[in-house]
């Protein structure tokens, strides 16, 4: 397969836009602040805005915690799964990270493929892998605050 900077064949106008939103939730039945270990849930919604489909291909995490702590996560997709997002659809799941501070903040970006066939034709060559081109774009996730609720009063 042939890897293609979407920016650079595609006009601004018609590059996919994709819309990442998160939840993040302090999870207290599972955290253990005595041994500093505190764990969040993050409830994650990719909207696809854009007129093609779209894959999402890879994700890039990084998260930091309230020491300043930088871990790096990158791999492929997300909860075992690529998703085809259709235009004017979207793809959530829930996922989790565990601190050694009571506050921290995650951001990234996933690794998206524009699919500029149809939604069902681009599931049947996911499965197939084609060697068709793809168009590949960066879809950024915005920092967002992991926090014990109490931490932040």
């Amino acid at each position: 397969m042939t890897d293609l900077d979407a920016n650079s064949i595609l006009p601004a106008h018609q590059m996919p836009e994709v819309i990442v939103t998160v939840e993040p939730q302090y999870i207290e039945a599972q955290s253990t602040p005595t041994e500093h270990r505190f764990i969040f849930a993050y409830h994650v919604d990719i909207y696809n805005p854009s007129h093609h489909p779209v894959q999402l291909m890879t994700r890039h995490w990084l998260i930091t915690d309230g020491n300043g702590k930088l871990e790096e996560v990158q791999g492929n997709g997300v909860v075992g799964e690529n998703p085809i997002i259709a235009p004017g659809d979207s793809y959530q799941y829930s996922s989790g990270a565990a601190l050694s501070t009571q506050v921290g903040s995650m951001s990234g970006h996933y690794g998206m493929r524009v699919c500029l066939e149809t939604v069902e034709e681009a599931k049947k060559e996911a499965q197939e892998e084609n060697t068709i081109d793809a168009l590949l774009f960066n879809a950024t996730i915005p920092v967002f605050t992991l926090a014990v609720p109490s931490a932040l009063n």
